[in-house]
């Protein structure tokens, strides 16, 4: 059954939600608002950006209701060493907004900004600022002094006040959702309710930043404020409830999504993005475009980029979704750039490839270009990728004067990219592992009996899936932990379970840096340096990377179900970003983590040699043993000394 609030508190949360069914009941709109920073996005606390034009583009999801009001609002610090005339440029949804300079800026750094009229009909603002900074009109020597700079805090935030209407759809539900929703399992789960729990969950928190989405089994206690999302495969599977219909149904204010068996459930949860019911924020890069094959345009829409000495195009790059993951990449690249009215100094184009330059030519200035490019193996693949093509612009004769027209830079949608190969499952690790995601995959867990590792689960794929774009999701199945020994043809396999529970396979515990169950420790090959020692008493969590029947595994284990769910909800915090890498993350009850890569010829791991019961009683009460032989050496002593001393007398 439903929990129902004991205290004065909570009686009053649910007056005021009973109050708000009345309402929508009577087809009348309830004022709701809405606030989301960039903290809640997952940014850092203060982030800062070097150079003269160094653009932040940021997406906010906005539902998509009858906007009374917003405003976006920035809190910037520019650099006090820029000059006065520099300025900031300010977007909302690629139009102008306002224009600041730094002299402004220095007086009140918080920039606010009515939203335009279309934000609600699109379901997202993108908020963007293009700085024009220079220091002196010398820019070598601006470079030099390294106050060429601005900071952006994380308090910035979008807020909007609006309409809340009746929610008579599945669309209304979603739409008007500002607080996250809790989503309620009936008592004793199925497999198909249970894993219908964990996409929803998944998928709202993805298309959701900074929206709570809880996943509860029916009689567990829930924050009466929240709107329900009612799970069940059966009409009448919460007892305390009426008859519920098959499909989406708005209950007085709350969604039930019903299935007349497991299958027809998941169904109906696999479909919602392709209903439209969620705000999908887009992305340069168009994903049905990659499932033909391992050929494929690189992307739908040309992406541009500009700047005075320098423009960057940025192309974010998912081999998973090629129909193979490859083992490497190779990109025809098309483009137009902004060529100069100088035959001796040409431009360069600079090719990186997350962040590692991987090719630079001269360009001929003709404003144009195409160039192939082989990412090498060595540069690694992960999840997603980045591919930045800059084009550099020689200097004028003399001093380093200061071009107040931006170059531009387009890369064209002709380009393509090709797959070579099928990734070793052997190179995987932590942000590389999502290269399998699109294929059919599994989850062995005991969640389905313990909802704590369910709400695992959930912090899990919300980790994968954030490693795609907004409009792709990991939808695996659920399957008890007893049904990993008939492991079938998968593309991949997460384990979440406690210690006691999870069984693992021979085969994969070969594979895994560290087998769980027996103790090890991490070293230094170079030295032989112990950086990390495991035993099993201590109560460690761990997440690994392996592999089993030729699948990649991501194993997730703790003694209990409550220290898994702190170590995973650590690991895949957005604000930890980078924490988690490697092949192997262990987290430890006192609240500290390690992580290691075993793939790196520096780090070797072995298996603790079995410890007789004589030699694990020494090396535990070794101090207690020494004390007590000393005593009995001093008393001995002292009893010699004692008796020498009588035959003398």
């Amino acid at each position: 059954m439903l929990p129902y609030p004991k205290d004065r508190a909570r009686w009053w949360k649910v007056a005021l939600t009973a109050c708000f069914a009345v309402f929508a009941a009577c087809d009348i709109a309830v004022a709701d608002s809405r606030s989301l920073s960039l903290r809640d996005l997952g940014y850092p606390d203060e982030m800062f950006f070097e150079g003269p034009a160094t653009p932040l583009s940021v997406y906010f999801p906005v539902p998509r209701v009858a906007i009374e009001e917003g405003v976006m609002t920035w809190e910037l610090r520019p650099s006090s060493a820029l000059n006065a005339l520099s300025s900031f440029s300010f977007f909302l949804n690629d139009r102008l907004a306002t224009r600041r300079s730094v002299a402004d800026l220095l007086k009140n750094p918080v920039v606010s900004l009515p939203l335009p009229e279309d934000v609600a009909s699109r379901g997202f603002l993108h908020a963007r600022i293009e700085p024009r900074l220079f220091i002196t009109e010398d820019f070598c020597s601006d470079m030099s002094r390294g106050g060429l700079y601005y900071g952006i805090l994380s308090d910035s935030r979008l807020t909007v006040r609006y309409s809340h209407p009746p929610v008579r759809s599945a669309s209304d539900f979603f739409d008007t959702l500002v607080a996250g929703a809790a989503i309620f399992l009936p008592p004793s789960p199925t497999v198909g309710e249970a894993t219908a729990g964990v996409w929803i969950a998944s998928m709202l928190r993805k298309t959701y930043p900074g929206q709570p989405f809880p996943l509860h089994v029916a009689g567990e206690p829930f924050s009466a404020a929240q709107p329900k999302i009612l799970i069940s495969s059966g009409k009448k599977r919460f007892p305390d409830l009426p008859l519920l219909p098959d499909g989406f149904s708005p209950v007085s204010g709350d969604l039930s999504i019903v299935g007349s068996d497991d299958a027809a459930l998941l169904l109906q949860i696999s479909a919602l993005p392709a209903r439209n019911v969620f705000p999908v924020l887009g992305d340069a890069f168009s994903v049905r475009k990659w499932t033909t094959g391992n050929r494929s345009p690189a992307f739908a829409a040309e992406t541009e980029g500009s700047g005075h000495f320098s423009a960057a195009a940025d192309l974010p790059v998912y081999p998973g979704l090629m129909s193979t993951p490859p083992a490497d990449l190779s990109f025809h690249l098309e483009g137009v750039y902004t060529p100069v009215d100088d035959a001796i100094r040409r431009p360069r184009l600079d090719l990186f490839w997350n962040g590692k330059l991987e090719k630079s030519e001269r360009l001929d200035n003709s404003g144009s270009f195409a160039v192939n490019l082989l990412v090498p193996k060595e540069s690694g693949l992960f999840t997603r990728n980045t591919l930045r093509a800059v084009v550099q612009y020689p200097s004028t004769e003399g001093l380093c004067r200061y071009l107040r027209t931006p170059s531009r830079l387009r890369l064209l949608s002709r380009s393509f990219v090709t797959g070579h190969g099928t990734f070793p499952i052997g190179n995987l690790a932590f942000d590389s592992f999502g290269l399998f995601g699109m294929s059919r995959g599994a989850v062995y867990t005991d969640g389905i009996r313990d909802p704590e590792i369910l709400r695992t689960t959930v912090d899990l794929l919300v980790f994968l899936n954030r490693q795609y774009p907004e409009d792709v999701f990991f939808l695996p199945d659920l399957h008890p932990l007893e049904d990993l020994k008939n492991e079938g043809e998968r593309g991949y396999a997460l384990i979440v379970g406690s210690l006691k529970s999870v069984v693992l396979p021979e085969q994969l515990r070969g594979t895994l840096p560290l087998d769980p169950g027996i103790g090890g420790v991490v070293y230094r090959k170079s030295t032989g340096e112990v950086v990390f020692t495991h035993e099993p008493s201590k109560g460690y969590a761990m997440l690994e990377i392996g592999s089993f029947a030729g699948r990649p595994v991501l194993l997730a284990t703790a003694a209990d179900s409550e220290t898994l769910r702190r170590a995973v909800s650590f690991a895949t915090d957005p604000a930890r970003a980078g924490e988690m890498y490697g092949t192997l993350f262990i987290h430890g009850k006192d609240g500290l983590s390690r992580s290691f890569d075993t793939r790196s010829p520096e780090t070797g791991v072995r298996t603790l040699e079995p410890v007789a019961t004589a030699e694990r009683i020494w090396f535990r009460y070794r101090g207690y043993i020494l004390l007590g032989i000393w005593v009995l050496v001093t008393a001995l002593l002292a009893k010699i000394a004692l008796g020498n001393k009588r035959k003398v007398s």
